[in-house]
């Protein structure tokens, strides 16, 4: 029996081989798990970061982008089990947010994703950081995607 796409990609995997994503706005290290409709993904935030405050504080946004991530490094998974390029996607909405504490204990986090909701280029999704036992954050976040043969070749 010939072993599924799945199988031929292992995970964990790293962020930056499933993001277009450089520089300062890769955020999240690894993509740690891909099942159906949900993944997860960890995420380090260093002192040098953009979205770093100070010794305890890290800007909201951070929390919001990390669970973007997770989702688009899911769908870069996805395409590189189909031996296709990732889609471009842009957040397009936010229509819950909660954030718990901008002071986590530690600077690693696990971010846990599930789609929701999907018509046509458009994605709802549900997402949670943690750190440790801790939840940081929570939101629900709309997500447009690039469809095959549009924009970018």
């Amino acid at each position: 029996m010939a072993p599924t796409d799945k199988e031929k990609v292992k995970l964990p995997i790293a962020a930056i081989d499933l993001l277009r994503h450089r520089g300062p706005m890769l955020l999240i290290d690894r993509l740690l798990a891909r099942d159906g409709d949900r993944a997860t993904a960890s995420a380090h935030i260093s002192p040098d970061s953009i979205f770093f405050v100070d010794e305890h504080s890290i800007l909201p946004e951070y929390f919001i982008e990390i669970i973007a991530q997770t989702m688009a490094a899911a769908n870069g998974y996805d395409a590189l089990c189909r031996d296709s390029m990732p889609k471009a996607g842009f957040i397009v909405g936010i229509d819950d947010f909660t954030l718990i504490t901008q002071r986590p204990d530690s600077s690693e986090f696990l971010i846990k994703v599930a789609t929701t909701m999907e018509f046509a280029a458009m994605k709802v999704m549900t997402g949670q950081v943690v750190s440790g036992s801790t939840q940081i954050a929570s939101a629900e976040i709309k997500v447009w995607e690039q469809s095959d043969g549009d924009g970018e070749q």
